[in-house]
């Protein structure tokens, strides 16, 4: 019959069609499943591999009360930066002075951040540093020795950028040694240096003569320092006019007059948990024997031991600042605090405080004061973080994060402040120079959702509900006009000042 039928002889009938598509299924499941089983095992370890393989991301989200305006990557020929370490905004030609770390050089960027010309060794410029330019357009570059030139010294050019004068530091004797990292020119010719190797600001007159230094004191653990000060004092029948007051500060709080460092109950708490790790670190000492003593945890007397080796001394200055006011803003990296000085060099007042949680400045390296807002931001190189304090040095908020993102920083170097008020920042190790305007709370209120922002945006965060006040700039003596300009809570426009 089967050969009848044209089949092979030794074939056998096909088996029920629903049966042979039940199996079909049946294994088809089992495959399905198995291959959506594993691909659920291996799909976190294809992300790490892609993200480790530098495979880019979805873009992040555009951080919350912080506007993108422009990136700046490359110098005027087109080279990318290798550095951006330090920024000066000259507010009357509206222009963009960039040090580029590492090619040594100054970089000019117009009003539109194109650039337009660069300072090099043809103009005597190689290890630049600092830079500021004066009302009337000249240039001050200061330069720390190099292979090319061996002095530390001051290049001053002008408008058109021909070298009219240099200062040389390695002549002054009270400068010798001073390594110079800014530079800074008062309304009256005066020259501010900030260095690394000396503490205070040196201030020179404008040939380049000595003529003081500016030292605040405050709070430090440099045992030679805190002994030349007080030798100083007992020399001296007044008192320094520019001691800082040692008090709580005033970062985190919960209502102004009621600072957390001043609640008994948490002081008690304290006190209560330094006796209970004592009690055991002396109870297991013996497990400690091997353990190199700066990695051991310290006992109660040790604590009060290195606190009793703090005394009043003059921090190191790591860039002095001279707003369009002519108040001095003094950065010290080492107490993470800003001193303010009145333009007649009377102390006025300091703000921050050292640490590396919000609201505190582990390393501040700029000040961008924002004259519209009556806001003092400044740049903490460590935390990758912009802060913002009101002129009576109370902490308001704080933006920024570590990440490439815009709006995200990689160790800034530097902050300035444009005519339009957009925040300049030299986005040290991401080699950019981002532009950013940052938001106010009224602003930004329209925007924000009542659900959690995703964890790679930047927060703008104002729990305080401070955002709303705009606190009056402290009186200066001899100058009444800031007292107009701050009258309503209504600052003055920038645009309006430089008429």
């Amino acid at each position: 019959m089967s050969a009848m039928m044209g089949l092979p002889q030794n074939s056998k009938p096909a088996p029920d069609n629903r049966e042979a598509a039940a199996g079909h299924c049946s294994t088809a499941g089992k495959i399905t499943f198995r291959r959506l089983f594993q691909a659920a095992l291996l799909l976190p370890i294809v992300l790490v591999l892609l993200a480790v393989a530098g495979v880019p991301a979805a873009p992040a989200s555009q951080p919350r009360g912080i506007d993108s305006i422009t990136t700046i990557t490359a110098d005027q020929d087109g080279a990318n930066l290798r550095h951006p370490s330090s920024l000066f905004y000259d507010h009357h030609a509206q222009e963009l002075y960039l040090i580029n770390g590492g090619a040594g050089r100054v970089v000019v960027y117009g009003a539109d951040f194109f650039p337009v010309a660069t300072i090099g060794p043809g103009r005597g410029v190689d290890a630049p540093r600092g830079v500021f330019v004066t009302p009337d357009g000249m240039v001050y570059i200061v330069q720390s020795n190099s292979r090319q030139n061996p002095y530390n010294r001051i290049t001053i050019l002008n408008g058109a950028f021909f070298v009219e004068r240099e200062i040389i530091l390695n002549e002054i004797p009270e400068a010798a040694e001073f390594a110079p990292s800014q530079v800074a020119v008062s309304r009256d010719g005066l020259i501010y240096l900030s260095g690394s190797t000396k503490r205070g600001v040196l201030v020179l007159d404008n040939e380049g003569n000595f003529l003081r230094r500016l030292e605040p004191m405050d709070m430090i653990s440099d045992q030679e320092a805190i002994a030349a000060a007080a030798a100083k004092r007992e020399e001296s029948d007044q008192w320094p006019a520019s001691v800082v007051p040692i008090a709580p500060p005033a970062t985190e709080i919960d209502d102004l007059d009621q600072p957390r460092s001043r609640r008994p109950e948490e002081a008690a708490q304290r006190e209560k948990e330094f006796a209970r790790l004592t009690e055991e670190l002396e109870t297991a000492r013996d497990i400690w024997a091997d353990i190199p003593e700066e990695f051991r945890p310290r006992t109660e007397e040790e604590r009060e031991e290195a606190r009793v080796r703090r005394g009043l001394g003059p921090p190191r200055i790591n860039r002095v600042v001279i707003d369009r006011e002519g108040n001095l803003f003094l950065v010290s990296a080492e107490t993470g605090r800003i001193y303010v000085y009145s333009p007649e060099e009377t102390f006025l007042y300091a703000f921050g405080e050292k640490g590396g949680t919000p609201g505190k400045m582990s390393q501040p390296r700029g000040v961008a004061v924002d004259e519209r807002r009556n806001l003092i931001f400044v740049n903490d190189y460590m935390r990758h973080t912009i802060l913002a304090y009101d002129f009576n040095g109370r902490f308001r908020f704080e933006a920024g994060g570590y990440g490439n993102a815009p709006g995200w920083f990689n160790f800034p170097a530097d902050i300035a402040i444009t005519r339009q008020n957009q925040f300049v920042i030299a986005d040290l190790f991401n080699r950019r120079v981002q532009v950013l305007e940052i938001r106010d709370r009224q602003s930004t209120a329209d925007q924000q959702e009542k659900t959690e922002p995703p964890a790679a945006a930047i927060v703008i965060t104002d729990e305080q509900n401070l955002l709303t006040d705009t606190p009056a700039r402290p009186a200066f003596a001899g100058d009444e006009s800031k007292q107009e300009a701050t009258n309503g809570g209504q600052g003055e426009s920038s645009d309006e000042k430089l008429q």
